[in-house]
């Protein structure tokens, strides 16, 4: 949940989580609070903490204790988590590629599209409506439902609800991203970094 991948705010996306959504890569929050719901990542940044506490004097000095890092972390020191084997034993390149462009979203033909403009809001009914400023130049989805409820969603991750009163969006709990562990598609390995 924390930065860069979280944002505050109603959608809580940052243009990394933005860039993750375009790739197809589903985002997974943590509860508030709940580090333990984490402990993997958490256990990493216990790990990495020596070098934030002690950086570098400038980038190129910094790049190499960092690729010294990544280095022993992933070809040199024993996991417990992978029976005292070092993730380099267990990495297999993605069979996806990462493509040449990041898709452009498929609504279908009843939603009603929008631009979100640089301010983060799009125009609706002949409001404004914040969103996001992480979206600004994104293209969003509004679809109504056969109660009449105004969902905003960009790509296949849902947004929230135009409150018709308030014309404001609104994070209903229906909507609340799934809890770590619900099994997205990252890409990634364990122990990856």
């Amino acid at each position: 949940n924390g930065s860069p991948f979280a944002a505050i705010g109603v959608t809580g996306l940052t243009t990394l989580a933005v860039r993750f959504i375009k790739l197809g890569i589903s985002l997974e929050r943590i509860q508030p609070g709940k580090p333990q719901q984490n402990g993997r990542h958490e256990r990493f940044h216990l790990t990495m903490l020596p070098l934030a506490m002690a950086p570098e004097v400038d980038h190129a000095a910094q790049q190499a204790v960092f690729d010294a890092f990544r280095q022993n972390y992933n070809a040199e020191r024993p996991h417990e988590a992978l029976a005292m084997d070092v993730p380099a034993d267990h990495y297999r390149p993605s069979l996806r590629r990462l493509p040449d462009r990041l898709p452009e979203p498929d609504y279908p033909a009843e939603a009603a599209v929008r631009r979100v403009r640089s301010s983060g809001e799009i125009k609706w009914n002949g409001d404004l409506v914040y969103v996001a400023a992480a979206l600004a130049g994104e293209v969003v989805a509004i679809e109504e439902s056969e109660a009449g409820i105004w969902t905003l969603r960009f790509h296949a991750h849902p947004l929230g609800i135009i409150d018709k009163k308030t014309k404001r969006l609104v994070r209903p709990s229906a909507l609340q991203p799934r809890p770590a562990g619900a099994g997205a598609d990252t890409g990634l390995q364990g122990g990856e970094l």
